[in-house]
This record gives structure tokens, C-alpha cells and sequence, in this order.
């Protein structure tokens, strides 16, 4: 429909007896404006237009999906990259107290690895039992604990000489109230025993790294931590703890 305005021009006793004709002026047109729909999806089709909503809720479900995977580790299986052998011999030192003797490059510390993988039921926490992972040297130390540390889900602590380690009961119970796997050099944890800051009945799983220190006529800390651990197992102290050797 239509509507029109009507003008009228005002009447002057002093003009011209005829009076000008009524005029019809259509209404100003206003501008067109397009439903709001319309108006979004235009301003979409631009570079840099708002996401719609339901766009920006997805996008926000996938952010706090990944930051949840970022958060939560995912679970690692070092069996995946170990070959036969390792899986042999791992599944032996299950059974009992064995020696690894094994040429450079051949993968020892990955059997010990295995090993660690397969007693995990015996140190997660909440338990209060732990693995002590023993190297000679603290190259060998750090080297050990960040390969460990990159191949299991464990919670891995290392300890050696630098002042820094735990010095009372108290301290070294909050150590493996904390940790799963304790890699340090053998004095620490021959300090410890004599001190009784670590108990042998507190050991689940112990492991020699270079173990041909393990010497009885060697005064090496390899040699007096295994006499600790003969009395231990001689005495009515229990010593529970698999012992592996590589």
C-alpha cells in the first residue's frame, strides 16, 4: 500500500483568483533495510567478521579439550620399542635376582626401564615403597633419571653430591612419600642405611648401573651397600627388594 502526503498552498485575498491545483507528494522514501538475519550473515561473508556463536562455543570446547591433554600426561609403554631379548630377559629378572651382561649399545638401561614398567604396582603412589636406581658417576646420574623419566609415567627424583639432598628423617620421608623412582650415586644411599634415613623393608626394586664396581675386595660404596643388603637379607630385618644388576 501507498500513502501519499497532500500539500495545499496557502490562499492570498491579493493573488489571482484561480487558486493553483491540488498537488499529491509521494512521502520521502526511506532506505531500504535488510532483516537482521541478513545483516549477520553479510557481515560473515566478510574477512575478519565475528564467528556466530555456536562457531566460537566449539572453538572454546576444543581449546579446554587440549589444554586438558596438556595437563594429563599420556600413559607411556616403554614394551614398544624394545626388541625380544630385552623382553626375555626383563621377564627373567621377574622371577629372581639376575646379571646383565651385555656389550655398549645394547640396551641396558632399557631392560631396567622394563623392569621398572612391570613392578610399577609395587612403588605408585600412594605406596610408600620406591625403586632406587644406582649409578657410579653424576653424568651418569642425570643421564639415567631424564631416560627413566622420558620412557615411564614415574615420578623421578635425583640425588648426588651437591649439598642439596635430604638431610634428616623427616626429609628423606617426604622424598619418597613424593617419588617413585630415586635415581642416585651409591654413597648417598650408603649414607642413608647407616643412617637409617632409607630402609632396606622400603626398597621394592634396586638396580646397579655398571655393576662390575660390585667388588667384595673393593672398598667401592657398590660393595659395602651389598653387604647392607646381606645382612639385611640374614637378619629378621625384611628385605623384600629385587635386586637387577647391569
Amino acid at each position: 500500500m501507498c500513502a501519499f502526503r497532500i500539500s495545499v498552498s496557502p490562499t492570498d485575498s491579493s493573488s489571482s483568483p484561480s487558486s493553483p491545483p491540488l498537488t499529491l507528494q509521494p512521502p520521502p522514501r526511506r532506505p531500504a533495510v535488510a532483516p537482521r538475519g541478513t545483516q549477520e550473515r553479510e557481515r560473515g561473508e566478510g574477512e575478519g567478521a565475528p564467528l556466530p556463536r555456536e562457531a566460537s562455543a566449539m572453538g572454546d570446547i576444543s581449546t579446554a579439550a587440549a589444554s586438558a591433554e596438556e595437563r594429563e600426561p599420556q600413559p607411556k609403554d616403554p614394551r614398544t620399542i624394545a626388541r625380544k631379548y630385552q623382553l626375555d630377559l626383563c621377564k627373567r629378572a621377574l622371577e629372581e635376582n639376575i646379571i646383565v651382561y651385555l656389550g655398549t649399545g645394547c640396551g641396558k638401561t632399557h631392560i631396567a626401564v622394563l623392569l621398572i614398567y612391570e613392578l610399577g604396582h609395587l612403588i605408585r603412589k600412594p605406596r610408600r615403597d620406591v625403586c632406587i636406581f644406582l649409578a657410579p658417576t653424576v653424568p651418569l646420574v642425570l643421564q639415567q633419571a631424564t631416560v627413566i623419566a622420558n620412557s615411564t609415567n614415574f615420578r623421578v627424583q635425583s640425588y648426588y653430591g651437591d649439598g642439596k639432598n635430604p638431610r634428616n628423617h623427616e626429609d628423606w620421608e617426604t622424598e619418597m612419600g613424593e617419588s617413585e623412582v630415586l635415581v642416585m650415586t651409591p654413597q648417598i644411599l650408603l649414607h642413608s642405611l647407616r643412617h637409617c634415613f632409607i630402609k632396606m623393608d622400603s626398597i621394592a626394586l634396586l638396580i646397579f648401573d655398571e655393576c662390575h664396581h660390585a667388588q667384595a675386595h673393593k672398598r667401592h660404596p657398590y660393595a659395602q651397600i651389598m653387604k647392607v643388603v646381606s645382612r639385611s637379607s640374614s637378619c629378621s630385618t625384611i628385605c623384600n627388594a629385587q635386586t637387577f644388576f647391569i
